[in-house]
């Protein structure tokens, strides 16, 4: 199995014994949401514009067997694919923090859609570095 970091930062992931394991960002390699449409404005915060955008899709080439990605939240919720994962940062029990600031997260997390199209979310890692599949 092996474990490739597209996210643009390293990943530390803080397994039961205490031990960090630090994931590397991948070269050469990207994946990201892309919006279809023309994005609105349709608000704003203290003077700051709000821009809504049309729903995304998550584009991704080269993924191959075996191969497990990390990628942001967003993509992962997007993609809806058991290999795509992303640091599980939603689950305040899955994250490390020493001095008030994130040094890692316990586990990783991986969204699929159910079949009337809503997501459902899973959180299959738990400081292992394995992911099981989805049934």
């Amino acid at each position: 199995m092996r474990i490739v970091n597209l996210l643009h930062h390293p990943v530390n992931i803080v397994k039961e014994t205490g031990e960090v394991i630090k994931i590397k960002p991948a070269t050469r390699q990207e994946s990201r949401v892309i919006s279809f449409g023309k994005p609105r404005v349709v608000g704003n915060c203290a003077g700051v514009p709000v821009i809504e955008r049309d729903k995304g899709y998550a584009a991704m080439s080269d993924v191959r067997q075996n191969t497990y990605y990390i990628v942001s939240t967003m993509t992962a919720r997007e993609l809806c694919h058991p290999q795509f994962i992303s640091p599980n940062t939603i689950d305040p029990t899955q994250v490390v923090k020493e001095g008030g600031r994130v040094i890692g997260v316990k586990s990783f997390q991986t969204f699929r859609r159910r079949q009337d199209g809503a997501i459902i979310e899973e959180r299959p890692v738990s400081g292992t570095g394995i992911v099981r599949d989805h049934p």
